[in-house]
């Protein structure tokens, strides 16, 4: 059993612990290695509670159930806010929690420029005091202890609204219920977590990371490798062997020697980097050896990871891909799939904005840790949690860092087998789990789209015959996947397809489906009724305009449970056209179906009108770029499953490159309400016809 789970006293702040980090949760203040002033191992002791703290989990040992006790209970606790300041900065863990949550709650009121007026107020606030309040939870019993809340005596205060979780957990180091999980998966549960230091890089942390992946390796068939492709092995990779005794690392070119070869794979944001890079200048020193310190900090991080875990090979695309090479980078682009699907680690940093920075950053382990209130109840165990995060969101910070807001990171991630994360934080994530430090577990059940992709695309390959169900569970995790690329940023927008490719191809591989220009054949024409979300961005990308790539900005697709095609419409073929020999070829669609066309007052706000068409309707319109260009033609594509009334379609204008040819400006909704269905009045045979969009 645990040591925090037995029936010893849980420990009390005598003095100060040894001085942490002053930093906010989730925020990303780097730590080199090398500054000795950090002294990276010390470790903070978690639980610890200061004299005004201890009476309340005195009175939670001895009153857990509270069925006889009223609610709420309230402690005296410090004269001032300075005073509740003061013992989080001495180390009580609770105190910790509760000025995390203060200067939160200041931060997200007033703004960054305020926080510190704010702060000063509550510094200055008198007689703090602590209740623990009842459950007002839905479903839990009244007498049950849910909060503890904190106030003073100035009416109105902040603090009135700054409180805990209590929760009662049946084991202190899961938050998914074994009885859930499959037994192959349970089993590799680590049984208790590395104490926190003030560093990423400490050597506690290291050894975690080393369990987690041996445990990986071990223990996860998911995680396995995937099926060799002939294309599998990367051009080049990095060779970081010690043998000479030089701290030197070099560029190799890879053959059939290579095959089966482990390497880790580098996921991270360029920012203003310097340093090397593989250009045409370049390849034959680096093929001959550069010093690590040549290399960005976030590299050489990389490659000290690497060496500890084992690995004499990294890839990292920066000195792997020739930079100024357009041949070698598009063929490297396409091989993605295979550089991250078959990597046996991908070291990822997520906080580092800049590949400068490195990956390993210092944090006051506090403010990450749940604090241990009671002792061993029976098998279960009190403790209180910040209010940020009342779901127990392991994914909130990594999902909102820097690297997930990077377009090419979403295949890098999903490809990946396992992936080790380095933020503020470190976290685990693989086919079949997602961790982190504080010994916080989630099972492949709360994996999301990682484990689907990797149990339906990656796993299986398209000899065998798919059922429409399985098809249309793989489309809903395209469309998972396609919402959270086109909402992270690309430096440059012409990657908006290319950096999407090593998915697209492992759907390919896995279905058979034919892709043109982002867009699934078999699911034509539902895959054209894409919709721009929020802001819509100034200017058109270079894709054609029937396609999502032509914009940047949040895409929403309709979902394939609610919508079906329309008899009526008919996707012809695609076709590419150029008008000069020194232009890209443009994509081009045909589709066959009814139209009408816009009046001339069209559209009014959000609103159209369409000629020789009751007026019953609401025909709401969406345009795909901030500047309005003019719709002039309405082409129904899809209608709501179970209510024939709703439409939806593409808003057209006649195309100002190619005469006779129309672009897409827009999306629309009809709907309506009290005439008769919408399929008993828009669908006049005299209205088919072709219509070729580019």
């Amino acid at each position: 059993m645990n040591a925090l789970a037995s029936n010893t006293a849980l420990p009390d702040l005598c003095g100060e612990q040894p001085q942490r980090p002053v930093t906010l949760p989730g925020e990303f203040i780097p730590a080199p290695r090398k500054d000795i002033s950090l002294q990276a191992n010390t470790v903070i002791v978690p639980h610890m509670l200061c004299s005004k703290c201890k009476p309340i989990r005195v009175w939670l040992q001895h009153n857990q159930e509270v069925k006889k006790q009223p609610l709420p209970q309230i402690f005296n606790h410090y004269d001032t806010g300075a005073g509740l300041e003061q013992a989080y900065l001495k180390g009580c863990h609770l105190c910790t929690l509760f000025w995390r949550a203060i200067k939160h709650q200041a931060d997200f009121r007033n703004g960054r420029q305020e926080r510190e007026s704010m702060l000063k107020r509550i510094r200055q606030e008198r007689h703090i005091r602590v209740g623990i309040h009842a459950s007002d939870l839905v479903g839990e019993p009244a007498d049950k202890p849910s909060a503890l809340k904190i106030s003073s005596e100035i009416s109105g205060s902040i603090l009135h609204e700054i409180y805990l979780f209590l929760r009662l957990w049946q084991d202190e180091l899961r938050f998914l219920a074994l009885a859930d999980m499959e037994p192959s998966v349970s089993s590799s549960i680590p049984v208790s977590a590395a104490p926190m230091s003030i560093t990423t890089s400490s050597s506690s942390t290291l050894h975690l990371v080393a369990s987690w992946l041996e445990l990986c390796v071990t223990r996860h068939r998911s995680c396995q490798p995937a099926v060799n492709y002939a294309s599998a092995l990367p051009k080049r990779l990095l060779d970081l062997s010690e043998e000479d005794g030089t701290n030197q690392v070099k560029v190799v070119l890879t053959d059939d020697s290579f095959f089966g070869t482990k390497y880790a794979a580098v996921s991270y944001c360029w920012g203003n980097s310097s340093g090397y890079r593989l250009t045409s200048s370049t390849m034959t020193k680096l093929q001959a050896g550069i010093g690590i310190q040549e290399v960005p900090q976030t590299i050489q991080d990389a490659i000290y990871i690497a060496r500890r875990l084992g690995l004499r090979w990294l890839w990292v695309d920066s000195l792997c891909i020739i930079q100024d090479s357009f041949v070698d980078w598009a063929r490297e682009a396409e091989s993605m799939v295979d550089v991250y699907q078959n990597c046996f680690l991908c070291i990822a940093a997520v906080g580092a904005v800049s590949s400068n920075l490195g990956l390993f950053a210092k944090r006051d382990p506090l403010l990450y840790q749940r604090c241990q209130m009671t002792t061993d109840l029976g098998g279960r165990t009190i403790w209180a949690e910040p209010s940020l995060s009342p779901n127990d969101d392991l994914r909130a910070d990594l999902d909102n860092s820097a690297l997930h807001m990077r377009g090419w990171a979403v295949q890098e991630w999903l490809l990946s087998p396992r992936t080790l994360s380095f933020g503020s934080r470190i976290f685990w994530e693989c086919r079949e789990h997602f961790c982190e430090e504080t010994g916080r577990v989630d099972g492949y059940k709360k994996l999301g789209f990682k484990h689907d992709f990797s149990t339906m695309v990656l796993q299986r390959t398209g000899s065998a015959q798919l059922s429409n169900e399985s098809k249309e569970a793989i489309w809903r995790l395209w469309h998972k996947i396609l919402f959270a690329y086109t909402r992270a940023k690309l430096t440059e927008k012409t990657d908006r397809l290319i950096a999407l490719t090593g998915i697209i191809r492992a759907f390919e591989r896995s279905t058979g489906w034919r892709n043109i220009a982002g867009l699934w054949e078999p699911f034509m024409p539902k895959e054209l009724a894409w919709k721009i979300k929020e802001d819509h961005p100034d200017r058109a990308l270079a894709g054609p305009s029937w396609s999502w790539t032509a914009v940047n900005g949040d895409i929403s697709m309709l979902s394939t449970a609610l919508v079906e095609d329309l008899a009526c419409v008919a996707v012809l073929r695609d076709t590419r056209l150029s008008d000069g020999p020194d232009t890209d070829p443009q994509a081009m669609i045909s589709i066959t179906g009814t139209t009408f066309r816009f009046t001339e007052d069209s559209p009014r706000g959000s609103f159209c009108t369409l000629v020789d068409v009751h007026e019953d309707l609401w025909i709401i319109f969406s345009r795909d770029l901030a500047q309005l260009r003019k719709p002039e033609i309405f082409l129904p594509l899809v209608r709501r499953r179970k209510r024939h009334r709703d439409i939806y379609g593409l808003a057209l204008a006649s195309s100002v490159r190619w005469p006779g040819l129309y672009e897409r400006v827009g999306s629309v909704e009809v709907r309506n309400r009290n005439g008769p269905p919408l399929a008993e009045v828009l669908f006049d045979p005299a209205r088919h016809q072709t219509i070729t969009l580019v």
